[in-house]
């Protein structure tokens, strides 16, 4: 029994058929199972959609108020730089006075501690308070 020509082109063409068939089912399957995978993630993307846009919304509104805030500090800031600048100069009013009058600093301060001690020394034993002693604080008598 020979096979003829035509009969082994007709086994070849049915093998070729046959394995072009089951490539072609297993073809659908995978593109049965993407497409179920894209349906799937769609779904997925279309539930988390409002939370990302409420999420978006949420940083745009913070954003609005960075910058606010951002504007204030720099008006702070600016407003900080001038009372420095106007402290500075004062600063250095005071000090310029007050160097040239060294002697006229140790007078105030001595005054004001002798204001201070009359103070104390006025007053008055009936409410409680002790009256000072002129020896314990040092103060020379006849003061």
């Amino acid at each position: 029994m020979t096979i003829s020509l035509l009969e082994f082109v007709a086994i070849l063409t049915l093998i070729a058929v046959i394995v072009a068939l089951v490539a072609f089912v297993r073809l659908a399957n995978r593109i049965t199972r993407t497409a179920r995978e894209v349906e799937h993630a769609t779904k997925r993307v279309a539930a988390l959609t409002p939370n990302v846009q409420a999420l978006l919304d949420n940083g745009e509104a913070e954003l609005v108020e960075l910058r606010a805030l951002t504007r204030t500090t720099s008006q702070i800031a600016g407003d900080l730089r001038a009372v420095t600048g106007e402290a500075r100069a004062a600063t250095a009013h005071v000090v310029s006075l007050l160097e040239g009058h060294a002697t006229s600093r140790y007078a105030a301060i001595f005054a004001g501690a002798r204001a201070g001690i009359d103070v104390l020394r006025r007053v008055k034993s009936g409410n409680g308070s002790e009256v000072i002693d002129d020896n314990r604080v040092g103060i020379p008598a006849g003061r």
